[in-house]
């Protein structure tokens, strides 16, 4: 027995059997730690990580692709046009689709393949004409075109290159082989930039979809092929992606993986942490002692011959481990903040639906919002609770208590409620808005609020009752309106009162129709108070909360008297069913509202065991509202049911004793204080562009308010008024031409027998022959026109000038102190480009001859002075061809000029501004420049050079190197000397008057005599720049006029008294007038010179 007992002991504790388990334990415990249950978590972990990296970075990999897809256009973009030849001008279209995108700058070139045949060489300058179209442009014939989705447009000149017979002989020579092969053709391409950096606005209705190509030249023109190109610009971030894409990718796809992958580690680590936190500590606990139980099995499983001892002790320890891990648990808070803003207000707001609701009471906070912004002072007293159909009521013996509501978001049901107001038990007042909630009736929300809150804002000025959820039109609605009912309380306590009722058919409160109606309602509400009818005492006014509803009319109206027709207005209810006011009314309206029915009964009885001669029964509001509905129709026009069933606003006077008030009839006509004119002001000189737009904001704003837009596509509607003051190429003339009435333009379209220097002679010239007497004759010099394309030809132009050419002859066998000399001006230049000064005919052959060889002035710039002129009096005229200007004119030099001694001398041109406007009337600018030339005046024969020095003759500051800004070029008219001799104190005056009467004669002149060159709109008007030289005698000879003037020569110091009261004056006498905002009678700086009534009216 004590063997046996030590044979045991000794397996047990001791023995073989034992120090087997040990060895076995001490081999297996590292793999048991690589099988266990955490470390296949671990493993699971690893493997889901390295998926979702993969994942992640394939995912942004095509990320990166379809963004670089998405983002980055197409680079070129190329059209061909097949251009359509006719009767007129040559021209074609071409379509996209999904190209372009928006904000994308674009350089648009076009590619004309012309054969360089004798009749295209004749042409001479051609021009260009390119139109974009937007989306659905309804036509795009020559004839016709849709600027209401013109896009884009642009005008450019182009010409064949010009090769002397000499070089283009030898050219045809040289490459006589390669065009007998067929190998070239006798052609040259011509690449015209049309448009550079043009984008596009954001959405499809912006970007191109076709466009339009017309060829513009006198003479008819062969073309081979005609290519439109697109070529992007990138800029920023699409240039780095398109020039580096490899860079790009791997830059860009590397964030984006970064940035995903820790949004998925940190998702990750937030849903474990939840999962832990929501598992209670005693699944963990059994869960980790059922795992601990299974692996202690496992283990006795394996050694059971051994009967190994050692692991439960194992075990154990783990567990204790574990429930240390456990003893940290997790924690959270919240907090919630309410915020307000509150004003002062001389009116009062309740209504009868209680506190901001999208179920109920949607439209209060946006109706106070709306006042508040309107500098109406808001004083808000609300029930505390829906306390609709319940009329003018008080509740008796009941104690009223206050709440105070603190509104939050507009349209969000984030206000809170509050006991106490702010500031109470030490909360510190941040001057937020506060309302105050009664548990009580809209009427007695009046009385308290009349009497016991608000009393440091003043008396009140009106009380506003609503907007009410649903209309309150005809008898059956007013007499049971809770909204009514506050108004009419309001009433009887002496102040005027508004109930104010919104119908709706949608259950969707789409906040920009409520931010509409709201703000509608305070013009309504502002037009009542502002004219309050004698005996009214208070107005129930309806508004239907539809698309539009401002722009629809607002009429006075009478109450519809009806009566309910189809029984009860009760229906038996469960009785088991929770009362909720604001829910019940929530189903009344909308089901009332939307369908004019009566809502179906939810359940009719709850009746009690055995046979009671009266069923007990529950019942609930609930009125059909078909009878109004019925009544509205099978009643007359213009009641107020009818008036809201139209969509217009119905005003009804009411007494308070519930009759309407008589007498107040017809359309209310609301009008705002300031009317809106939208104005397009795109200049190219910064100098011109800071002075109208300061024009507009001083003149425009006491009579109506100047909303800047960039392109006509802005409009709210295409018929609004709108001032475009732009350059003559961007101009809308559509838009002008098919809106008489509210487009005004600054620019005649068509007014070449002013502006071209040989058709404004032929205007002079004709206007005297048939009016003998007229003051031009003594004040414009006869001028003679002339074509020329090479200097071979002038003989043959001579022909036709044949005064000129005998005054030539003549000056032969004159001395030179008796020659008339004649000054030459191109007809189609400006900025004094290719004026010249001659006597003989040698004299003006040599002008063309220069002007036929090419310039070497640009390689021998670097040698000359900087005085202008100093080497060569084509100097200014760098690039000048005659083949290209073709039109001249000759008139007699006006010499001597009028020469101040304050002026050493120098010769000057007064630049008089004037305006233009309609069919017709004339004003001229008082404020008037003198502009210098450059040096003394030395008459053209005493000059011992046989060039002259233009700069003593020429006065324009283009001449001049530094122009407007040295000293003494430009001075004011009314500055120059006092006395002169020769010449009477009022020389200045005179001259003046002479100015005033040339320039009316001149403007009727061509009203009236060229009427093809000269057409005037009702909605247009114009600033010319007018030049007139003074003779010695004192008389003033009219030079030019120029349309849109260099304004930038008056220079900075006469720039405010100049130009910024001419742009001033401008908007007083064209733009207000034309708007209806004053008269154009011509008060200031502006002289009336001609009022010619031409029979086109706006």
């Amino acid at each position: 027995m004590a063997d046996s007992e030590y044979t045991d002991d000794e397996t047990e504790y001791g023995g073989p059997s034992h120090s087997q388990a040990v060895l076995m334990d001490a081999l297996l415990t590292p793999f048991r730690a690589l099988v266990s249950k955490t470390a296949l978590r671990i493993y699971l972990s690893i493997i889901l990580f390295s998926g979702a990296t993969l994942l992640l970075l394939g995912v942004s990999g095509i990320a990166y692709a379809i963004f670089y897809l998405r983002f980055i256009p197409t680079v070129g973009v190329d059209r061909e046009i097949h251009l359509q030849f006719g009767d007129l001008n040559p021209w074609g279209t071409a379509s996209f689709e999904s190209e372009f995108v928006s904000s994308q700058p674009y350089d648009v070139s076009v590619s004309l393949d012309l054969p360089r045949t004798p009749s295209n060489l004749d042409v001479g300058n051609f021009m260009i004409d390119l139109t974009l179209y937007a989306p659905e442009t309804a036509s795009v014939l020559p004839t016709t075109s849709n600027s209401q989705n013109k896009i884009s447009h642009s005008c450019r000149p182009a010409i064949l290159t010009y090769a002397s017979p000499l070089v283009d002989i030898a050219r045809r020579l040289v490459r006589l082989p390669l065009y007998v092969v067929g190998w070239r053709r006798e052609a040259e391409t011509l690449e015209v930039s049309m448009m550079e950096r043009v984008e596009f606005a954001r959405g499809t209705q912006n970007r191109p979809q076709s466009l339009r190509l017309e060829i513009q030249s006198d003479r008819k023109m062969q073309i081979y092929s005609a290519r439109v190109e697109f070529r992007a610009r990138f800029t920023g971030l699409r240039w780095f992606m398109y020039r580096w894409k490899l860079t790009s990718f791997v830059v860009f796809s590397s964030i984006f993986w970064t940035v995903s992958m820790a949004s998925a580690s940190l998702t990750w680590f937030v849903l474990t942490w939840i999962m832990q936190s929501d598992t209670p500590k005693g699944e963990i606990k059994e869960e980790e002692e059922e795992e601990e139980e299974e692996f202690s099995k496992a283990i006795k499983d394996e050694f059971e011959d051994s009967g190994s001892s050692s692991e439960p002790v194992k075990v154990k320890k783990e567990e204790t481990e574990t429930r240390l891990l456990q003893s940290y648990p997790a924690e959270g808070d919240n907090a919630g903040l309410g915020s307000g803003r509150e004003s002062a207000e001389a009116r009062g707001v309740t209504n009868d639906d209680g506190p901001p609701s999208n179920q109920s009471s949607p439209y209060v906070h946006s109706l106070v919002h709306s006042l508040q912004a309107a500098g109406h002072t808001v004083s808000v007293v609300l029930p505390h609770q829906q306390r609709s159909w319940i009329g003018k009521a008080h509740i008796v013996g009941a104690s009223v208590k206050p709440t105070y509501f603190r509104p939050g978001t507009l349209h969000q049901e984030d206000g809170t409620i509050h006991h106490l107001p702010r500031g109470s038990n030490g909360e510190p007042d941040d001057g937020g808005d506060e309302w105050i909630l009664i548990d009580s009736t809209p009427a007695s929300c009046v009385q308290i609020g009349l009497y016991h809150y608000f009393q440091e804002r003043g008396p009140i000025d009106v009380v506003v009752s609503g907007p009410n959820y649903g209309r309150n039109t005809t008898a059956l609605f007013a007499l049971s309106s809770g909204t009514i009912g506050g108004a009419m309380e309001g009433a009887v306590c002496g102040k005027r009162s508004i109930a104010l009722s919104y119908a709706f058919s949608s259950r969707n409160h789409d906040p920009v129709i409520i931010a509409e109606a709201s703000q509608h309602s305070v013009r309504v509400i502002e037009y009542l108070c502002a004219n309050w009818t004698d005996g009214v005492d208070l107005y129930s006014v309806n508004v239907p909360l539809e698309p539009g509803v401002s722009q629809n009319q607002v009429l006075y109206t009478e109450m519809l008297e009806n009566k309910w027709t189809s029984g009860s207005c009760f229906e038996p209810a469960d009785p088991a069913t929770g009362d909720d006011p604001e829910l019940e009314e929530q189903r009344l309206r909308d089901v009332g509202e939307m369908t004019g029915k009566k809502p179906e009964p939810e359940i009719t009885t709850d009746e009690p065991t055995g046979q009671p001669r009266i069923k007990h029964k529950h019942f609930k509001w609930a009125p059909n509202f078909q009878d109004v509905y019925r009544s509205v129709e099978e009643g007359p026009a213009g009641n107020d049911g009818w008036v809201v069933k139209e969509q217009m606003t119905s005003v009804t006077p009411l007494k308070a004793s519930f009759k309407h008030m008589p007498g107040l009839t017809g359309e209310i006509k609301l009008s705002d204080k300031k009317s809106t004119i939208f104005s397009v002001v795109d200049c190219d000189d910064p100098y011109v562009q800071a002075l109208v737009e300061r024009a507009l904001t001083r003149r425009l704003g006491d009579a109506a308010r100047s909303q800047r837009i960039s392109e006509l596509s802005e409009l709210p509607d295409t018929s609004a008024p709108v001032f475009q003051y732009r350059e003559y190429e961007r101009l809308d003339f559509e838009h002008v031409m098919s809106r008489p009435s509210t487009s005004l333009a600054n620019a005649y379209i068509i007014r070449k027998a002013l502006i071209r220097k040989h058709y404004l002679s032929n205007t002079v010239a004709n206007w005297i022959s048939k009016h003998p007497d007229s003051i031009l004759r003594n004040h414009f010099k006869p001028a003679f026109d002339f074509e020329l394309d090479y200097s071979e030809f002038l003989d043959e132009a001579l022909l036709e000038a044949y005064e000129l050419r005998e005054s030539l002859e003549k000056n032969e066998e004159r001395p030179d102190s008796e020659k008339e000399w004649w000054i030459l001006k191109p007809g189609m230049s400006d900025r004094g480009q290719g004026i010249r000064l001659f006597s003989t005919e040698d004299q003006l052959r040599e002008i063309f001859e220069e002007w036929d060889e090419p310039s070497d002035i640009e390689d021998e710039s670097d040698s000359e002075n900087a005085t202008p002129q100093s080497a060569s009096p084509a100097a200014h005229d760098e690039g000048l061809v005659t083949s290209q200007l073709r039109h001249f004119m000759a008139q007699p030099y006006i010499d001597p000029p009028l020469l101040l001694p304050s002026s050493s001398n120098r010769k000057f041109h007064i630049r008089t501004y004037v305006l233009a406007t309609g069919a017709l009337k004339v004003y001229v600018f008082k404020e008037m420049l003198a502009l210098f030339a450059a040096k003394s005046y030395c008459a053209p024969h005493e000059e011992e050079d046989e060039v002259k020095d233009l700069a003593r003759h020429l006065t324009n500051t283009c001449f001049q190197e530094g122009g407007s800004s040295n000293e003494g070029s430009v001075r004011r008219f009314w500055d120059l000397d006092h006395h002169v001799p020769g010449l009477s104190a009022d020389w200045k005056e005179k001259i003046f008057e002479q100015i005033c009467a040339v320039t009316g004669e001149v403007f009727e002149a061509a009203a009236r005599g060229m009427m093809v060159h000269f057409q005037m709109l009702p909605n247009a008007f114009e600033i010319f720049g007018v030049d007139f030289l003074v003779d010695a005698d004192g008389n003033a000879w009219l030079l030019e006029l120029n349309a849109f003037p260099d304004f930038g020569q008056t220079g900075e110091d006469l720039k405010e008294v100049v130009v910024g009261r001419l742009f001033e004056e401008m908007i007083d006498v064209a733009v207000k007038p034309f708007f209806g905002l004053g008269s154009d009678d011509g008060k200031g700086d502006m002289k009336l010179v001609a009022d010619l009534d031409l029979g086109r009216h706006a």
